[in-house]
């Protein structure tokens, strides 16, 4: 066995003290993970009922992020957009940078933009503590499943030392680079997503006006290598008018404006830019639904 790998296979054995920052649909799923495999655990979340369900199961609830950090050795957010994870890192009373040990690493989760994540890089460098970014591809079905991808920025040794948590919630860890280079990624992944889902909603639509059945449709162009399996599943929500929030609608359209934000006027995104508004305007009609949603627009 390799010595990188053979590392990684002991270190999965390891208990860690694991603090872990945000208890949405996916936070709760993830720690869940790490507690059934041993871990010890103290969560926070802003809505502190959310962590009832993981406190049977081991898990210590802190009442503030700079509380739940302090004995950490590895640190989880995953948290709703930059506002959220720069109120949870720095607030100047209870933020969890201030808290953590200096041999800790703080771990990033969640779809934030590239400019919030090298600001955090910043500010953690200047405390002299570590942090690097690991979103995730999947939603709550991968969530529960243990089949999250993980898309990392971190360094070799940081990899090293990350991946058998990682490994614990997920079943694919890519390291992309260093610095914010997961979060370049994970804003590509939810803009591609977003264009196909988006362009088939109204091309469903289109096949309804001139009379031919969508369902016989699919059918037929999934067995063309136009349709990603992802793409496939979609359709399948979109027909079965399963609206069910397992991507929320109202995240994706925040994932468009952050990664417009990063491209500011520099870069050109024509297509990015459009299917944005697209998935804004549903937001403003009432933003409830999964991403699958944006077909009630061509209905």
């Amino acid at each position: 066995m390799p010595l990188a790998l053979s590392i990684i296979h002991s270190l999965e054995n390891t208990v860690s003290n694991i603090a872990f920052l945000g208890l949405g649909n996916m936070g709760v799923r993830m720690c869940q993970h790490l507690l059934d495999a041993g871990h010890q655990v103290v969560v926070w979340n802003r809505t502190a009922a959310r962590a009832k369900p993981l406190l049977s199961l081991g898990a210590t609830m802190a009442l503030t992020p700079k509380l739940a950090v302090a004995n950490a050795d590895v640190v989880f957010s995953m948290l709703r957009d930059d506002a959220a994870s720069s109120e949870v890192w720095l607030h100047k009373q209870q933020g969890a940078l201030m808290a953590l040990k200096a041999e800790a690493l703080a771990v990033e989760c969640s779809t934030v933009s590239v400019g919030h994540f090298d600001k955090l890089v910043n500010r953690f460098e200047a405390y002299g503590r570590d942090i690097i970014c690991a979103p995730v591809a999947g939603s709550l079905p991968q969530a529960e499943q243990k089949k999250l991808i993980f898309l990392v920025g971190a360094s070799q040794a940081q990899l090293m030392r990350i991946q058998p948590l990682l490994n614990v919630m997920g079943a694919v860890v890519h390291h992309v680079g260093e610095g914010s280079s997961g979060v370049v990624l994970k804003l590509m992944v939810n803009s591609l997503l977003g264009v196909q889902v988006s362009l088939l909603a109204e091309l469903l639509g289109f096949c309804e006006k001139f009379d031919v059945n969508p369902r016989k449709a699919m059918d037929i162009l999934a067995q063309l290598p136009v349709v990603s399996p992802a793409l496939a599943s979609a359709a399948q929500g979109m027909l079965a008018k399963n609206f069910a929030p397992n991507f929320p609608i109202d995240l994706v359209a925040k994932d468009f404006k952050l990664l417009l934000a990063d491209a500011g006027q520099a870069i050109k995104l024509p297509v990015t830019k459009s299917t944005g508004a697209v998935f804004t305007a549903c937001c403003e009609k009432g933003g409830g639904d999964n991403i699958t949603g944006v077909y009630k627009c061509y209905m």
